[in-house]
C-alpha cells in the first residue's frame, strides 16, 4: 500500500523515543504525507495514532482509502466508482480492518487535551507511533510544544511526528529547538514533490498523484 518505503520507515521502526517535525506549506500535501507514515507504521504491525486537528475523521478515512487503494479521492466521496473500483475499495477496507491504527478529530485542543489523549491511546491501545497533524492548531498554553512532545515521546517509549504548516511563499522556517530528533521540510511543485532534510542538508525526491492525493518514491 506505501510506496514511499524505505522514506517512512526510518520514523517508526526503532525511533521510539524520537521527535520528528515535518513542515509543509498550505496544500503541499502535509496530511498526504501524513497518511503514508500511517500506512508505513501498520505495515510493520506498529499500532498508530493519526490525531487530525483539520479535518474530521470521516475525511481522514476517505483520504486513507484513496492513497491505499489508489483510486481518486473525488470517486470516493461521490460514489461514482465503477465495478472493478467497488471491489479494489472493499478489498482495501478489508485489508486495513486488520491493521492496529486509530483516527481522531480533535477541534481546537489545548497541549494538555493532546497529550492527554496520547497518553490514554497509549496505555488503552499500546500506541507505538503518534502522528499529530498539524501543531499549529494546538491552542497555545505558553508550554514549549515541542519540548512537552519530546518530553512525552521518551515517556511513553513512542515515536512522534509532528506536522506543521508554514505561511506560503516563507520557504524553510528554521526552528531553533534542541528537542527534534528529525526536521524536515516538504515541498511540492506540481506532480513533483521533495523532502528536504534540514538538519543534514539532504533532499529526497518522490512523485504526488493529486487525484489520489498518493506519493511514490522512484527507487
Amino acid at each position: 500500500m506505501n510506496d514511499l518505503d524505505p522514506i517512512t520507515v526510518e520514523y517508526t521502526l526503532e525511533k521510539k523515543g524520537n521527535l520528528s517535525l515535518i513542515e509543509a506549506e498550505p496544500s503541499a500535501g502535509k496530511t498526504a504525507l501524513g497518511i503514508h507514515f500511517l500506512l508505513s507504521a501498520v505495515e510493520n504491525d506498529e499500532h498508530t495514532l493519526y490525531l487530525s486537528l483539520e479535518f474530521y475523521e470521516d475525511m481522514l478515512r476517505e483520504r486513507l482509502l484513496s492513497v491505499a487503494s489508489q483510486i481518486e479521492l473525488r470517486k470516493i466521496r461521490e460514489d461514482n466508482l465503477t465495478e472493478e473500483e467497488r471491489k479494489k475499495l472493499a478489498e482495501t477496507k478489508a485489508d486495513l480492518a486488520l491493521c492496529r491504527f486509530t483516527i481522531r478529530d480533535m477541534i481546537a485542543p489545548s497541549l494538555s487535551e493532546v497529550i492527554a489523549l496520547i497518553e490514554k491511546r497509549h496505555n488503552e491501545d499500546k500506541a507505538e507511533v503518534v502522528i499529530i497533524d498539524y501543531l499549529g492548531l494546538i491552542k497555545d498554553e505558553e508550554k514549549d510544544i515541542l519540548k512537552e512532545l519530546k518530553a512525552l515521546a521518551e515517556r511513553l517509549g513512542i515515536a512522534v511526528i509532528a506536522l506543521q504548516q508554514i505561511p506560503r511563499g516563507s520557504g524553510e522556517v528554521n526552528i531553533d529547538s534542541p528537542y527534534m530528533d528529525n526536521f524536515y521540510c516538504l515541498k511540492r511543485d506540481g506532480n513533483e514533490a521533495r523532502l528536504v532534510n534540514l538538519k543534514e542538508d539532504k533532499v529526497i525526491e518522490f512523485s504526488y498523484d493529486p487525484k489520489t492525493t498518493r506519493f511514490k518514491f522512484e527507487r
